[in-house]
């Protein structure tokens, strides 16, 4: 048997330095517009992603990395959540997909974490999911045509473990998976 080789550039090593792609999806509306959630530079950001291109583009720069994102139907923003110092606490921000300013959606808000951000296909509404020691809470804002933001207005809580909503096309129903009533890891929409 040959000894490991514990050399810093031992094949065996550099697999796992390799680029991954943790998510990516395509915006509904205009399909030449992605995301992507990819650990290129080292740890995993959020991208721009130019679909016919094939290029990537960072939106994100933070030292522990951000590991969710999102596209608006349009292609129009992108979506992150940004948290404090790697702990998964923090907030969502939009960007607008060619660049720009992030802006904070929820500066009101204490610290949450979240995973889950959608738009209904018609751009008209935005929801997210928060959760914190209170429990899960959904909101949705309104999205006017310029883009404008509504104020966040909760339309669910509970203290068990929730994800959602995912917006019908034309905003008017949402779906929420929660295991509330349920024993373990079985959910109920």
């Amino acid at each position: 048997m040959l000894p490991a080789n514990l050399a810093d550039d031992a094949p065996w090593k550099q697999r796992f330095h390799a680029p991954s792609i943790l998510f990516s999806r395509i915006a509904w509306q205009d399909p030449a517009r992605g995301v992507v959630v990819s650990n290129q530079s080292g740890v995993y950001q959020v991208y721009a992603w130019d679909v016919p291109a094939g290029t990537l583009r960072a939106i994100t720069d933070h030292p522990t990395g951000v590991a969710f994102g999102g596209i608006s139907p349009d292609g129009r923003y992108l979506f992150y959540h940004e948290d404090e110092g790697g702990n998964e606490i923090g907030h969502f921000y939009r960007v607008p997909f060619d660049g720009g300013e992030p802006l904070c959606l929820t500066p009101d808000f204490a610290p949450y974490a979240s995973y889950s951000i959608s738009q209904s296909v018609d751009g008209r509404l935005l929801g997210f999911m928060t959760a914190s020691a209170e429990g899960f809470n959904a909101y949705t804002m309104k999205v006017a045509e310029d883009g404008t933001l509504g104020r966040p207005k909760r339309r669910y809580h509970s203290a068990a473990l929730s994800f959602g909503p995912v917006l019908a096309h034309d905003a008017d129903r949402a779906v929420i998976a929660t295991n509330e009533g349920e024993s373990g890891y079985q959910f109920r929409l």
